[in-house]
């Protein structure tokens, strides 16, 4: 194929550098060979570009790759096990905002990494398709993107980059979770992106963790530097906590909610029976017997119970793991 042929999207934003919590205004152009307009379908998404570089950087969405690429012989398997063991949840991308906060600054707490999703919309006369979009609390890059195709099977893609940044900011170091009754240092990265030097205050209030040190703490940074800051914290309650940090420095300042969820102590323990039900025979119920474990909890834990006609039911949980692993 003629690799000057095919659809040509440009596409543009008011400002390649943001706020967090900003509104991206985003326009696409799609024209022809001969850079005449025209009138296509377009799908726009716009992604946390870590979560693409942590995949490869592979371009899944460019047409070219997918229908334009030679592919050799060859003869595919498939397997429907996977689509049968186990399910996964396909909610709502990204994860519920708490409310409130008592820091005195807009907290950032939203950090989905799907930022927006255009399944389908008609560019006009003239080739044109405006579009914005809210920027969450994250501070990264986010890679935008608009697949055109027309009538006539051809295609085309573009894409641009916008930035969230803030003067002073701060990324979360907390881990993925804790186990109730664990003492750990909740550290966050304070990055200073000013052009100035300047004395740094941070302070922390805790919610489902206890606060076993100092909430303020104060250090000094130079016009690019960054450092770690830690709080103490123990892990009390059971459930979703959370750290709401706050940092100043003269006019600049960032706040924002970092999440972990703070799991039970507990040990999964595991039993299996197995055998045949009859009616015609009599044999129409059995009895497992289950001994409670020793010290027990009331209200705490619970009991699952699974019957299948194959001991393939055991793999469920191994499975589940790898499938939820991140």
């Amino acid at each position: 194929k003629d690799p000057g042929q095919g659809l040509k999207v440009d596409v543009s934003v008011n400002r390649p550098v943001l706020r967090p919590g900003d509104t991206v205004r985003a326009e696409v152009m799609v024209s022809d060979s001969a850079g005449a307009a025209k009138q296509t379908q377009v799908t726009l998404l716009a992604v946390d570009e870590r979560v693409l570089s942590a995949a490869g950087g592979r371009n899944s969405y460019d047409p070219a790759q997918t229908f334009g690429r030679e592919r050799p012989l060859a003869m595919l398997n498939a397997d429907a096990r996977t689509q049968v063991v186990g399910q996964r949840f396909k909610g709502k991308k990204g994860e519920q905002s708490a409310g409130g906060g008592g820091m005195g600054l807009a907290l950032r707490q939203e950090f989905h990494p799907a930022v927006f999703w255009l399944a389908q919309a008609e560019t006009d006369a003239e080739g044109r398709l405006k579009v914005q979009f809210k920027l969450p609390g994250s501070l990264t890059a986010y890679r935008i993107v608009a697949i055109a195709a027309d009538k006539a099977g051809q295609f085309g893609t573009g894409q641009t980059m916008v930035k969230a940044r803030l003067p002073l900011q701060m990324l979360s170091a907390l881990p993925r979770f804790a186990v109730q009754g664990d003492r750990f240092s909740a550290r966050v990265t304070v990055q200073n992106l000013s052009k100035a030097k300047g004395v740094i205050t941070v302070e922390a209030e805790a919610q489902g963790l206890n606060l076993v040190g100092p909430a303020k703490q104060s250090l000094s940074l130079e016009p690019g530097e960054s450092r770690a800051v830690g709080f103490s914290v123990e892990a009390a309650g059971i459930g979703r906590a959370a750290l709401s940090v706050k940092a100043a420095m003269g006019a600049h300042s960032d706040a924002a909610r970092f999440k972990l969820e703070v799991l039970p102590q507990s040990a999964l323990q595991t039993a299996a029976a197995a055998g045949a039900l009859n009616p015609s025979k009599g044999r129409s119920s059995a009895e497992v017997p289950i001994l409670l474990p020793a010290g027990a909890q009331k209200g705490r834990g619970g009991l699952s119970v699974v019957i299948a006609p194959s001991a393939t039911a055991g793999l469920r949980p191994a499975v589940q793991g790898l499938l939820d692993y991140p």
